[in-house]
């Protein structure tokens, strides 16, 4: 009863999907009693997919929105309302790009054009909340809808791909998940005391395995205590010590290989590709640079890829089909080292506490370089980088790719931004909000810029940032970058990943990165995680 109220307060008018979900924080905590009682009962199945229940339902419900079959059609009256809210916007941010170079009474006005940013910002949400409410009142079936365990194991291409979901609770590591097709039976490590496993047999006869586990056998004591202080302390420091290019990063690869990998490896063999759902601290963690005992990092034994849900998954891979007869205007389409003006990069810089906001001359050599690959490519850099041509020209093309540099967010995860190139009409700011409205068709967006990948992790969310905008958007596979990046050797490993992509044995695209990111792991002067483990793929990562 308390999920079935859950669910129903979900979809009450309290604003847009991502401000539902924030609300639907608070009412989480049945899906995870539930959770426990099977536990107890011995029903992993359904307890896996109590968990799926609750996952990215705000980036389900938005990619819903997005099919053509129940996108939202606004009368007349409220086509000229979103213009307005629009202009408004378009327009204070216009304003706070040129005030710093045209007014002496920058910091002032400044201040309270934000202020006035921040109003019109909500009244774009409020508007988009009544309006989602008012249409759902005729249109029920746009609300995702939960798939059983047989559904996410048909999401599983072969034997040769394993998913591992973990749950996590007060945001902490709680149960694992792995779910994996398999002809053998699953012998359990012996490290796990408290296991559980189920069986199904798909159509076609193949055999579908679940493994759940906790680490009951000191779950509720002192040393859980201690150890979850540990570890979120460890995930924190590991990411930083990655992100800085430090050294002493390999204790605690090692560490957090041991809590989060260590048990799930006997389920695991044979294995060549993970997906892997993170949830709480964990989305934080790059789990292609993590280390075992014998010092080999698990990008150089797996393929990796990561997804919000496997919900989402099968929504991404339901848009990878469907782009199956799609006519394009050209292969690759790409932006690259956009010219910013003075106004744009002061006023950022006020905004976000400094930060790098200089030229990339390595990003024009990776477009130029990249789009040789492709016998139809458009190439834009410095001033023909513009948003205007973004809008026009990015529905048509079946590969994107941004090299430009972006800005995470972290309280207001669909404001972060891609920046390119400002002219009379567009600010050069192209919102995650923004992103997340648009039609894509793209097979594959490339956000070689900072931070694209990284956000802010809303409890049964995931991290919400600018690479879960373009999923909202239709694209079926994203890779960002979850920090600062070094700006050369990103470009030579986005011209390693394309010409893996573009080789006549075809290769998956996390095959692709995989070989790619090999190659500066074997180099020494960037075999530092800093250099090769930024960036991800989210969603689909076949051919």
């Amino acid at each position: 009863e308390s999920i079935k109220i859950a669910e129903e307060l979900y979809y009450q008018p309290i604003g847009d999907a991502l401000d539902r979900s924030r609300y639907f924080e608070s009412l989480i905590g049945c899906y995870r009693i539930k959770m426990e009682a099977l536990y107890k009962l011995n029903r992993p199945a359904e307890m896996f997919e109590t968990h799926e229940a609750m996952k990215s339902l705000a980036l389900r419900d938005m990619m819903n929105r997005r099919s053509d079959e129940q996108k939202i059609t606004l009368p007349a009256d409220e086509r000229i309302e979103e213009k307005r809210l629009n202009d408004e916007l378009n327009s204070i941010n216009r304003q706070l790009l040129q005030i710093k170079q045209t007014e002496k009474s920058a910091d002032v006005k400044t201040v309270e054009l934000n202020r006035h940013l921040q109003k019109a910002r909500l009244a774009k949400e409020e508007w988009l909340g009544n309006v989602t409410s008012e249409n759902e009142k005729d249109n029920p079936s746009i609300r995702a809808q939960n798939l059983n365990l047989a559904q996410m194991c048909a999401l599983i291409p072969d034997k040769d791909t394993a998913f591992i979901e973990y749950t996590t609770n007060g945001g902490f590591p709680d149960v694992t998940f792995i779910l994996s097709k398999t002809d053998e039976d699953i012998a359990p490590s012996t490290r796990l005391k408290n296991l559980l496993t189920d069986n199904i047999t798909l159509q076609g006869g193949q055999a579908c395995s679940l493994t759940a586990f906790y680490n009951r056998d000191w779950w509720e004591n002192e040393q859980y205590s201690r150890w979850v202080i540990e570890l979120t302390k460890r995930m924190s420091e590991f990411r930083e010590q990655i992100a800085r290019n430090s050294p002493a990063f390999k204790k605690n690869a090692q560490f957090i290989y041991d809590a989060l990998l260590a048990d799930a490896m006997p389920f695991l063999k044979d294995k060549k590709h993970l997906v892997i759902i993170p949830g709480g601290i964990i989305c934080d963690v790059p789990f292609q640079a993590l280390m075992n005992e014998n010092g080999r990092y698990l990008i150089e034994d797996f393929t990796i890829s990561y997804a919000p849900s496997l919900h989402s998954l099968a929504d991404m891979q339901a848009n990878r089909h469907k782009l199956a007869g799609q006519t394009y205007k050209g292969d690759f389409l790409a932006f690259g080292n956009p010219l910013l003006s003075n106004q744009m990069v002061a006023n950022l810089r006020v905004r976000y506490r400094g930060g790098n906001l200089g030229d990339l001359p390595e990003a024009e050599t990776e477009v130029r370089t990249i789009g040789k690959f492709y016998a139809t490519s458009k190439i834009l850099t410095r001033t023909t980088a513009t948003e205007d041509i973004w809008r026009e020209e990015a529905p048509h093309y079946r590969i994107l790719h941004l090299a430009t540099h972006g800005l995470s967010d972290a309280e207001k995860p669909l404001y972060s931004h891609v920046l390119l190139a400002a002219d009379g009409a567009q600010d050069g700011l192209i919102e995650g909000r923004e992103i997340s409205e648009m039609n894509l068709k793209a097979e594959m967006v490339v956000l070689s810029a900072c931070e694209t990948a990284y956000g802010r992790e809303i409890d049964g969310e995931g991290m919400v940032g600018l690479a879960w905008a373009f999923a909202a958007a239709g694209t079926p596979t994203v890779l960002a970058s979850n920090w600062k990046v070094d700006s050369k050797t990103t470009a030579d490993l986005m011209i390693d990943f394309y010409a893996q992509l573009n080789e006549k044995d075809e290769k998956s695209k996390a095959e692709a990165l995989q070989i790619a990111t090999l190659k500066k792991l074997k180099s020494l002067k960037t075999s530092h995680p800093f250099y090769w483990s930024g960036f991800s793929i989210f969603g689909d990562w076949r051919k």
